[in-house]
């Protein structure tokens, strides 16, 4: 059996470069993961691009003052960057 015919049976060859060897399982699995980071990093801007404009239906809907809904948001983005600072020594 050639060496070609060993890495299309198995999967595990990319080719002469630095990726040479490893399979491609993992370049995969690494590649899902690279794009589930994004995807969760994406929800703070678009949690943003949503809370901002319903901001002042949220003071009539709750019969609250401007400010205290203020704080939510002030909350959300403590919070998320808190996440972030932990999330990487864990």
């Amino acid at each position: 059996m050639s060496h070609e015919d060993s890495c299309q049976r198995e999967r595990t060859c990319l080719g002469d470069g630095p990726e040479a060897g490893r399979s491609t399982t993992a370049v995969e699995q690494e590649l899902r993961v690279l794009l589930i980071l994004s995807a969760l990093m994406s929800f703070a801007s678009i949690s943003t691009d949503i809370y901002l404009p319903a901001l002042p239906s949220l003071v009539d809907a709750l019969h609250t003052t401007a400010a205290s809904i203020e704080l939510t948001f002030s909350g959300f983005l403590i919070g998320f960057r808190l996440g972030q600072l932990i999330w990487p020594f864990e």
